[in-house]
């Protein structure tokens, strides 16, 4: 029986080089080691909810994460403050606060290029060429529901166990504990949506990650299908941060006014945050009384709007969780934190404001749309020098080889494939290596697809879709 704060990683036992550092427990090591990774720093150049924004003050993905951290380690001091066997009682349970800040800030990393867009371009890429043309060998139900409905989550776990350069094999080989945290989801493809429980709604794994996910699961104490403690608050923090925050950024654009936002917290479940409403509109007043602009308004008005529905909404999910940490320790709490608590009716107005005038705005629906085709024809593009260029293993008879490479690879093949992580062609190679399965070798190739493509930062993918496009002269029918 494992430990929820369970601070060994994938490394124990094996040998690497560690340094004496006593200056950091293991857990701010795994903060320090995702905050200074690549991936993080790709996050700049990812969109939060504006693709392409050009305003600075507008948020991308990494502000998005960084306010999340934020708020996941305020959240569980705050918890811990309250009472503290909060978490449990068992060993390192002091560290949840730094736990908390880790996924909070690696919640994201697995998001491809133009936000929740991006999910939706690869599944249905993916869709399409199961119901088209095929994938040449026959795949099995659980590969094909990887990619069909293909999670960015899933992505970000295998990111930190396998992907990332590191030393060794593991990734950033983070410690169990941080690994647990991060998984709001707990099964695999198979058996997502198959029971009401919050860990079920999506999937945290593919398939080829799942033995790394059950072992983290099992270090700490819990099966799939459980949650570990913290992925209920960071659920949570994401939660209040998006839908908060977005309303926000929707202001910056001048898409909705700082009055709009008291009016919209004034219908909800009949006046119920009359006193917020007011509270905020108390200051909008003296902002006006000093001569401001309409926005300068605006803006001041959107912090202090932010500022107090935050409060509102980390007070009532601290609230929640103390009230259920029994069943939310045991990992059986069949509710996301926010849905459960007072806040649920202004979480879930805020989102459809936000929906109203942010997400479906004309602008940010048209920059999406070119995300899609961006994306769709970057699949297209490293899908074909794949088949054309990724090494087979020499334990496949003829038959699979002519299946899985169909095609004599091309010079534009060897140029796009050579544009693919060589740490992923590694990874790749190492998965693949001694396997006689042609639909594992083949459900590998499609991971390295979208390995690459995920990765991409949203410029590099317009940089180079249009370099490959520029070069595609037609004759090797990649689209």
């Amino acid at each position: 029986m494992g430990d929820l704060y369970n601070n060994k990683r994938f490394s124990e036992g094996e040998r690497v080089e560690k340094t004496d550092d006593s200056t950091r427990n293991e857990f701010e090591r795994d903060f320090d080691r995702i905050l200074f990774s690549a991936p993080v720093r790709r996050l700049a150049d990812k969109t939060q909810v504006f693709p392409l924004e050009k305003n600075d003050s507008v948020r991308t993905r990494l502000t998005h994460s960084h306010e999340v951290a934020n708020l996941c380690r305020s959240l569980a001091t705050q918890i811990l403050r309250e009472r503290k066997c909060a978490f449990g009682n068992a060993p390192n349970t002091e560290f949840a606060p730094t736990i908390a800040a880790s996924v909070g800030l690696a919640h994201d990393l697995g998001n491809p290029p133009f936000g929740h867009q991006g999910e939706t371009s690869i599944s249905r890429w993916f869709v399409e060429r199961f119901d088209g043309e095929g994938w040449g060998v026959p795949l099995t139900e659980q590969m094909r529901t990887d990619f069909e409905h293909w999670e960015g989550n899933a992505q970000a776990f295998r990111l930190l166990t396998r992907l990332q350069v590191s030393k060794g094999s593991h990734g950033l080989d983070l410690t169990f504990a941080t690994l647990a945290a991060l998984m709001k989801y707990t099964v695999g493809s198979e058996k997502r949506g198959k029971e009401e429980h919050p860990a079920f709604k999506k999937f945290g794994y593919f398939d080829a990650d799942r033995k790394n996910a059950e072992r983290v699961l099992s270090e700490v104490g819990l099966a799939p299908g459980q949650r570990h403690p913290i992925a209920y608050l960071m659920e949570a923090c994401d939660d209040i941060a998006y839908s908060v925050i977005d309303i926000e950024d929707a202001v910056k654009k001048q898409l909705i006014s700082i009055n709009d936002i008291i009016a919209a917290l004034r219908r909800i479940n009949n006046g119920h945050y009359e006193d917020l409403a007011t509270a905020i509109e108390i200051r909008v007043s003296e902002l006006q009384s000093e001569k401001r602009s309409v926005s300068e308004v605006n803006d001041i008005g959107a912090q202090y709007y932010r500022t107090f529905v935050i409060q509102t909404m980390v007070v009532a999910t601290s609230k929640t969780f103390l009230a259920h940490s029994d069943a939310i320790i045991s990992g059986n709490f069949k509710q996301s934190l926010i849905k459960a608590s007072e806040a649920s009716d202004l979480c879930k107005a805020l989102k459809s404001l936000a929906s109203d005038h942010a997400y479906n705005a004309p602008a940010v629906k048209e920059i999406e749309l070119r995300g899609d085709n961006l994306l769709r024809s970057l699949l297209s593009y490293f899908w074909r020098s794949i088949e054309e260029c990724s090494p087979l293993p020499s334990e496949l008879d003829g038959n699979d080889r002519a299946a899985l490479a169909p095609r004599t690879s091309t010079p534009f093949g060897e140029f796009v494939f050579s544009h693919i992580s060589q740490n992923y062609v590694r990874c790749y190679e190492s998965d693949t290596a001694g396997m006689g399965d042609a639909a594992g070798v083949r459900y590998r190739q499609m991971l390295l697809l979208t390995d690459m493509v995920s990765g991409m930062t949203e410029n590099f993918a317009i940089d180079l879709e249009a370099k490959f496009r520029q070069l595609d002269d037609g004759r090797y029918d990649y689209h």
